[in-house]
C-alpha cells in the first residue's frame, strides 16, 4: 500500500472534555490544513460529529476508488450502465432519501 493512496481526516476526540483540552481547535485546524486534511472534533459520549466524520472519510475513499477505476486502462463500463448523479437518489417527493 502506498501512502499516496491513503485517505485521511484529522480527528480530535473527546471534545466534550473541554477542561482537559491540550490543543486548541485553531492549532488542530492549522495542522490539518498543512497536511491537506479535513478536521473534525468528535465526542462519542455526546454523539458529536461521529456520523459526519465517518461520512466524510467514506466520501474521500469512494472518490479515490472511482478515480482509480476510471484511470484503469483495462476498465470497461458495462454497455447498459450509467454514472449516477446526485438527483438519481431522490424519491418522488425530492427528499433525497431512497425510494426503495
Amino acid at each position: 500500500m502506498s501512502w499516496a493512496n491513503a485517505r485521511m481526516v484529522l480527528v480530535g476526540n473527546k471534545c466534550d472534555l473541554t477542561s482537559a483540552r491540550v490543543i486548541s481547535s485553531e492549532q488542530a485546524k492549522a495542522v490539518a490544513d498543512t497536511l491537506g486534511m479535513d478536521y473534525f472534533e468528535t465526542s462519542a459520549k455526546d454523539n458529536i460529529n461521529i456520523t459526519r466524520t465517518f461520512d466524510a472519510l467514506v466520501d474521500k475513499i469512494s472518490e479515490k476508488m472511482a478515480e482509480s477505476i476510471e484511470k484503469n486502462p483495462n476498465f470497461q463500463r458495462p454497455k447498459n450502465s450509467r454514472v449516477l448523479s446526485e438527483s438519481d437518489g431522490q424519491n418522488n417527493n425530492g427528499s433525497g432519501s431512497c425510494s426503495c
